[in-house]
């Protein structure tokens, strides 16, 4: 919720932090959501449609939804290289 309510404010949409939290179950139904893969797509355009609920323009849900997928996605690929740069190959698969 917290990355949201940034990813709010670096598109400097006012939005109060308790209103990201609509946003946040949101992200978790498209995700769930198994029309397309990932959910992509399905997480913003809910994000939009329930946008005026909490007073916030649809154009900028949206674009705070994707930005949240995008640093998501970027943090956990940092992560992944982080961990498993420099180990042999036999390692990251086990003892077979």
């Amino acid at each position: 919720m917290l990355r949201l309510f940034m990813c709010f404010m670096t598109i400097n949409a006012g939005i109060r932090l308790i209103d990201t939290a609509v946003f946040s179950v949101v992200g978790i139904i498209g995700n769930v959501a198994a029309i397309v893969p990932a959910g992509i797509g399905v997480t913003e355009s809910l994000g939009a449609l329930l946008a005026p609920a909490s007073g916030t323009v649809a154009a900028a849900a949206f674009l705070a939804l994707a930005l949240n997928r995008l640093t998501g996605l970027a943090g956990a690929g940092l992560i992944s290289l982080l961990l498993f740069s420099g180990k042999p190959a036999h390692t990251l698969v086990g003892n077979v």
